[in-house]
C-alpha cells in the first residue's frame, strides 16, 4: 500500500503492484481495479479535490477518476473477447452480457465468487449469437438472437422458452418492455409479447399494419403510447387511435433510440446529428448550451437522477437537462478506445447503468450530486 484516502463511506487504497482498491465501509464490498484499467500501474499517491474526484499519481503520469461513479469490467470473458454486444441485470443482481462467442452471467456486488457462467451451454441455443438483452418485471431474462428469434430465460431455474416462427422476424435488434409486456424491435417489424408467468400471447406489427417502418432500432413504451425508432422513416408512435409518424424538423429520418428525461421530455438519437427534442409535433435540436462532444451517438439513456447519458466515440456526456449543464467523461477517466455497441445498456435495482463496449463493460453509478 502506497497511499489511501476516504471519500464518503469508501476507502480508496493504492497498491503499486495490484492497482486501485475501493472498499465500502458500510457493506464490506471490495472493488478491485487492476493496473491495466485506466493505466493504474504503479500508483504512488492519491488526492481528492473539491468535486470529489480522485486523483492518482504514478510513475507514468497523472489520472483523474470521478470517484466511484465509473467502474470497468474490461475482461468479462475468459477468452479475452471483450467486445460486448448486449447487457442486462436480472432480479438477483446477476449481470448478463454477450459477445460473438456466447451469453455470459456473473454475480454482481460480491467477493465470494467471481465465477462466470454460460447459461446457454449444454442447450440447443449455445451457438446462437445474442445481440440484445432485457429483464422483464418478473425477473425473466430475454435474449434476442441474430436471425434465430428470441429466448425467455428463467434466471432462477435456467428454463428456456424459445420464440421464432411466432415472430415477425428473427433478427432481434433490441428488447424493451413495460409491466407484463415486452417489445421486440426487428429487421422485419415489431413483436409485442404479453405474458403472465409462463402464459403469453404474441401480436406482430409490420408496415402493412401501419407501422412506420419494418426496420426498427428500438421500441420505447411510454404509458398508453409506444414509440418506434425507425431506419429512414423518422419517429413512429402507436396509441389507441392507431399509428402516427413524425419527422418534422429532423435532419435525418434515421432514429437510433428514444428516451424520456427526468422532466418528461422526449429525446431522440438522430443518425450523425446528435440529440433532438420532440415537442409533440416537431423536433428541435438540443440547446446550444448542451453541446455534445460527438454527434454520432451509440447510447442514449438516463441515470437515476433523470440526467441524459449520451455515449459516443469521444466518451460519455452526462447532461443535466434542468440546468442545461454537461459533464464530459473521456480519456481522463479511462474511456479511451471503448466504442459502445448500439443501445447495449441495462440497469440494476439501484439505478446503476451498465454499458457494453468494444473494451468490456462500463458501470456508471450517477450519484445525485455528480453534476454539481
Amino acid at each position: 500500500v502506497s497511499d489511501f484516502i476516504l471519500r464518503g463511506d469508501k476507502l480508496w487504497v493504492s497498491c503499486p503492484q495490484s492497482g486501485l482498491l475501493v472498499y465500502s465501509l458500510t457493506s464490506g464490498q471490495i472493488t478491485m481495479h487492476p493496473p491495466g484499467i485506466q493505466g493504474l500501474a504503479s500508483i504512488r499517491v492519491l488526492a481528492k479535490d473539491a468535486e470529489e474526484n480522485i486523483w492518482a499519481g504514478s510513475k507514468y503520469g497523472l489520472l483523474r477518476t470521478p470517484g466511484d461513479n465509473i467502474e470497468f469490467l474490461e475482461n468479462p470473458v475468459q477468452s479475452g473477447n471483450s467486445n460486448i454486444l448486449a447487457v442486462t441485470v436480472d432480479g438477483q443482481q446477476n449481470l448478463w452480457y454477450s459477445n460473438g462467442e456466447g451469453l455470459y452471467k456473473k454475480k454482481l456486488y460480491t467477493t465470494e465468487s467471481k465465477k462466470i457462467e454460460k447459461p446457454l451451454a449444454l442447450t440447443p441455443y449455445n451457438n446462437y449469437t445474442v445481440i440484445s438483452l432485457y429483464t422483464d418485471i418478473e425477473g425473466f431474462v430475454w435474449a434476442g438472437l441474430y436471425g434465430e428469434g428470441a429466448l425467455r430465460i428463467n434466471a432462477r431455474t435456467g428454463k428456456i422458452t424459445y420464440f421464432n416462427k411466432e415472430l415477425r422476424n428473427g433478427n432481434i435488434l433490441n428488447i424493451s418492455g413495460s409491466g407484463q409486456t415486452v417489445w421486440l424491435a426487428t429487421l422485419g417489424g415489431c413483436s409485442k409479447i404479453t405474458f403472465q408467468g409462463e402464459q403469453y400471447s404474441i401480436r406482430n406489427y409490420s408496415s402493412t399494419d401501419g407501422l412506420v417502418s419494418d426496420f426498427n432500432y428500438q421500441v420505447y413504451p411510454d404509458g398508453p403510447r409506444v414509440w418506434f425508432a425507425s431506419d429512414g422513416k423518422g419517429l413512429g408512435m402507436m396509441d389507441d387511435k392507431g399509428f402516427h409518424r413524425y419527422d418534422k424538423g429532423l435532419p435525418s429520418r434515421v432514429i437510433y433510440g428514444v428516451v424520456k428525461d427526468g422532466k418528461g421530455q422526449l429525446w431522440v438519437n438522430v443518425q450523425d446529428n446528435g440529440l433532438y427534442k420532440f415537442d409533440g409535433e416537431r423536433f428541435h435540436p438540443a440547446d446550444s448550451s448542451m453541446q455534445l462532444h460527438d454527434n454520432d451517438i451509440q447510447i442514449l439513456t438516463t441515470d437515476k437522477s433523470g440526467n441524459l447519458l449520451v455515449m459516443h466515440r469521444e466518451g460519455l456526456d452526462v447532461i443535466d437537462v434542468g440546468n442545461n449543464k454537461v459533464r464530459f467523461l473521456s480519456e481522463d477517466v479511462g474511456l479511451r478506445n471503448k466504442i459502445a455497441s448500439l443501445n447495449a445498456v441495462g440497469n440494476d435495482h439501484d439505478g446503476n447503468v451498465f454499458i457494453g463496449t468494444s473494451g468490456g463493460i462500463i458501470k456508471y453509478a450517477g450519484e445525485t450530486d455528480f453534476l454539481k
